[in-house]
């Protein structure tokens, strides 16, 4: 059989493209159903809903050492599905029975669980929990979930993040309480999908080590968030480097990957303790290092740019009650009105540079 002469004209890839798709549509004509992939978990910002089953009455009374996995059982209500897990309480804080009656909490999975699943590719996730079982709280998910969401405009060294409405189930089929959360993308995933390596640092960071441009962009980031509660180069006690920040390494530097932002002034969680002299987390105090404040220019440019995207996100944000909006987009108006004067920034952020 010859091919016709218009085929040769075609470049090969795209003569292959061709084909395939001409095959596709031959299965779909003799009736083979072609499986589509599934939407994977943070593919989209839409808020999903979840069922989790696990023994609640233990997990919740599980607050002091190291944690111990229960088994478990995740239902995704839209897709059908029911994923067995493993599911244990983590955190310090937020794991404290004196601030939150509900800790956060970890899930674990099977790679062949998820396989073909929503959850595909997952294996262990975060879960930030809504703490106390108030309407208050659950503003204080949506704020932290929109912190997330805000360096994601700003980076892809973030954590992807997915808001749920989960409903808390004792395996004997009792309704705990049904509350917002958010799963927090692994912060290995992170490293992989942007090809650096994340390998626990024991110990503090090399300041030499640090992207100049990441640091920037983390202090600032904090600054417009209210955050102090973070360390790009220590530990806290007993842990790996570094407080509430990851190390990825990637073309022989360092990218700090930050997490935790309850304590900002922009979530204003009612545990949150401001840093000494600090009487308020509302009050914006800058934790940029000096030793990375040469390119602090170029780092500002990059938040006036986002300036727009940033306010629409709150603007636009489903289930953020008004009075938190306005209150919100007024903080971060704030924000602007500082690095858009230049005294301001000579003021608040070059000469308050942290020396290590």
């Amino acid at each position: 059989m010859r091919m016709p002469a218009e085929f040769g004209q075609v470049p090969p890839l795209r003569l292959l493209v061709v084909l395939f798709a001409g095959f596709l549509f031959w299965l779909q004509g003799v009736g083979l159903a072609v499986a589509a992939v599934p939407g994977l978990l943070f593919d989209d910002h839409a808020p999903i809903a979840l069922e989790i089953e696990a023994p609640f009455h233990h997990l919740i009374h599980d607050r002091v050492g190291e944690s111990e996995y229960h088994p478990g059982i995740l239902r995704v209500q839209a897709d059908d599905l029911v994923i067995p897990l493993e599911i244990r309480t983590r955190g310090k804080t937020r794991r404290r029975k004196d601030i939150c009656d509900f800790p956060p909490l970890r899930l674990r999975f099977s790679a062949a669980d998820v396989e073909g699943t929503i959850f595909q590719g997952q294996r262990s996730l975060k879960l930030v929990t809504h703490c106390q079982d108030r309407d208050s709280f659950d503003q204080l998910v949506l704020q932290e979930y929109l912190a997330y969401r805000v360096y994601n405009l700003l980076t892809d060294y973030s954590h992807q993040v997915r808001l749920a409405q989960i409903n808390y189930v004792r395996p004997n089929g009792h309704s705990l309480v049904t509350r917002r959360g958010f799963l927090l993308e692994h912060w290995k995933s992170v490293a992989a999908r942007n090809d650096a390596v994340a390998i626990e640092a024991d110990g503090g960071i090399n300041i030499k080590m640090l992207n100049s441009a990441a640091a920037n962009r983390v202090a600032v980031f904090q600054y417009l968030i209210g955050n102090e509660d973070f360390s790009l180069l220590w530990p806290e006690t007993n842990s790996n480097c570094c407080h509430n920040s990851k190390p990825l390494f990637a073309d022989d530097w360092v990218i700090p990957l930050p997490y935790d932002f309850d304590f900002a002034g922009i979530v204003n969680a009612p545990y949150a303790v401001p840093k000494p002299p600090n009487r308020s987390v509302r009050n914006r105090r800058y934790g940029g290092l000096c030793h990375t404040q040469e390119t602090l220019a170029d780092t500002l440019e990059v938040f006036r740019e986002k300036r727009a995207a940033i306010q629409a996100l709150y603007r636009d944000a489903p289930g953020l009650k008004e009075r938190e909006r306005v209150s919100t987009l007024a903080y971060l108006e704030e924000f602007y009105a500082v690095i858009n004067d230049p005294a301001a920034v000579e003021r608040r952020l070059l000469r308050r540079c942290k020396k290590d």
